[in-house]
């Protein structure tokens, strides 16, 4: 699994996160928007799984019919709201880069 970074300061993260896990199955998007980064990362590898996780359900919505329409990966998707606190996140997939 392979978590992509929204957070812009000139380094396309989408490019970095392929080329240190090039294997991709599985990907979680936090605050995914419209799925743009998860979008932008099927240029490189398709397909994968995707966990896409936003406080708006309408992006959520759209991320999912955007990214449904280039990859065939799952999709799931957890909409989270703005005052919800989360005292632990359980993610039942391993992170390593190896695999």
């Amino acid at each position: 699994m392979i978590k992509i970074s929204s957070v812009g300061n000139g380094i396309d993260h989408t490019q970095a996160a392929f080329k240190s896990t090039p294997k991709i199955k599985r990907v979680l998007d936090i605050g995914c928007k419209a799925g743009d980064n998860t979008i932008k990362l099927s240029q490189y590898v398709s397909p994968f799984d995707c966990d896409l996780v936003d406080l708006s359900l309408p992006m959520l919505e759209r991320a999912q019919v955007q990214i449904s329409e280039i990859n065939t990966g799952n999709i799931n998707k957890q909409k989270v709201a703005a005052n919800q606190t989360v005292s632990r996140i359980v993610i039942p997939m391993a992170f390593n880069s190896n695999q």
